[in-house]
């Protein structure tokens, strides 16, 4: 038996969502599916991502299982993680992450995203007097902590360097820079790799995808009661 899932015309981290769901589903109803990689609207990307038990494809399907019931039934933690490990780049990379010296196997990941999360307008977005404190709290954790690797994911490249700017002692690193060349994919899969993820917007479904799939840690700075992100049943600590 076949399904067929017309997906969102949304950012990666919602269809990677998406597609998370559609394997949980798959593997308990032992079906495998198909699922519309929607490019219609202004977000567009390549299709550099595959999955075990679905096929995405470019082709819109007449047939289309409600989404409801692939996004909202019952999960556990250990579902929703079962399912993530099925989530790959569309390339093997294990050999070429074994490669990689064992220290920049060992880095913890800043996630600032900035631009269309500013917009004060639901719950899951916030200020920039909000992203600037939780700017400045991650940089004062991070010069704290021991580890020696740091990646910086972030939409803003001015935010971004002011951070390097400020930590000290640290290694910035961007492992995957020469083996993924798009770059959305390659912060996106390098995240996976992450040992742990300090997330500055209040909330973002690509680093709690990223977090499900590397079976990581994120910190948040909001409580739990503030974002959407306890829907994703990824390791969490809140920062409150």
């Amino acid at each position: 038996m076949s399904i067929y899932f017309n997906g969102r015309p949304d950012g990666l981290g919602n269809r990677i969502e998406e597609l998370i769901h559609l394997e949980s589903y798959c593997i308990k109803n032992n079906v495998k599916a198909f699922y519309y990689w929607n490019n219609e609207l202004w977000r567009k990307y390549p299709i550099l991502i595959k999955c075990v038990n679905v096929e995405i494809n470019t082709k819109k399907h007449n047939e289309n299982i409600d989404h409801s019931k692939i996004i909202f039934f019952e999960k556990t933690q250990e579902d929703m993680l079962e399912a993530s490990k099925n989530i790959s780049y569309i390339n093997d990379l294990s050999n070429d992450i074994n490669d990689l010296s064992n220290d920049i196997n060992d880095f913890i990941a800043i996630h600032i995203r900035a631009t269309d999360k500013l917009n004060n307008r639901g719950k899951d977005e916030f200020t920039k007097d909000i992203l600037i404190k939780n700017i400045e709290n991650v940089i004062n954790i991070i010069n704290k902590n021991e580890s020696k690797n740091i990646f910086i994911c972030s939409d803003d490249i001015k935010i971004k360097n002011y951070v390097i700017s400020k930590l000290n002692n640290k290694k910035i690193v961007d492992p995957l820079c020469d083996i993924i060349k798009n770059e959305i994919y390659k912060d996106f899969f390098t995240l996976t790799f992450a040992k742990s993820i300090y997330m500055c917007p209040k909330f973002s479904s690509y680093s709690a995808v990223a977090c499900l799939i590397g079976n990581g840690k994120i910190y948040s700075f909001f409580d739990k009661k503030e974002t959407s992100l306890y829907r994703y049943k990824c390791n969490i600590e809140y920062l409150e």
